[in-house]
């Protein structure tokens, strides 16, 4: 059955990730930054045919990358994020006459949507994590199979008492669908908690519309 989401122990090497960690960008004291796949580094990670592949798998189709977002929990940038689904797909322009395509926005100067159901059902989250992610560093928190309902506002409280914490190591991966709920809470060591973030879509956008990296 597929829950939405998964764990994959070691899927990078640890010099992999030490070669990674040296090519990240200065967040300038942000919690995060949203156009990792501007740097060629990060496309060729994302084109690596073990995330591409594991991505083709995950959509049962041909997948591109979408986004790459880079995470990070430190101190004086420590936050805990309540239960959501990630609804908001990037694209080059606003073409608010696109049926099916609404709540546009702005983020760090890139245009955001919110798009047809199927859209976010072809996508998925690649997320690498380049530093220990134990219980007290802020992991990612998951609630197996809440994608199966759709768009939703909140999860039922029987649903949020399944809820699973998935710490990790250096190198693991974690896959997730973008509509199932998660969150996590603050982080109370201090410590880096940086995850490379990596979508894949297999929709090709309709009315013009076009992905903002990669896509078709």
């Amino acid at each position: 059955m597929d829950i939405g989401y998964g764990l994959i122990p070691g899927f990078l090497e640890p010099s992999e990730v030490e070669a990674i960690k040296g090519r990240l960008p200065d967040l300038d004291g942000q919690a995060g930054s949203r156009g990792l796949l501007e740097f060629e580094w990060c496309a060729a990670l994302a084109a690596d045919p073990r995330l591409k592949g594991l991505a083709d798998t995950l959509v049962n189709a041909e997948a591109r990358p979408v986004r790459g977002i880079l995470f990070d929990k430190v101190a004086g940038r420590n936050w805990n994020l309540g239960w959501h689904q990630d609804t908001k797909i990037a694209v080059r322009a606003a073409k608010p006459d696109v049926p099916g395509f609404s709540a546009w926005s702005v983020k760090e100067g890139v245009v955001h949507t919110l798009p047809p159901l199927e859209v976010l059902e072809s996508c998925v989250a690649l997320r690498i994590h380049l530093d220990p992610c134990p219980a007290d560093n802020g992991p990612l928190q998951v609630i197996p199979g809440s994608h199966r309902l759709g768009l939703r506002e909140y999860p039922s409280e029987d649903e949020i008492a399944t809820a699973m914490t998935l710490t990790a190591e250096v190198g693991d991966l974690i896959w997730m669908r973008p509509l199932v709920f998660h969150g996590s809470p603050r982080a109370s060591r201090v410590d880096h908690r940086r995850v490379l973030h990596i979508e894949y879509s297999s929709a090709v956008l309709p009315g013009g519309l076009e992905w903002a990296w990669g896509g078709f």
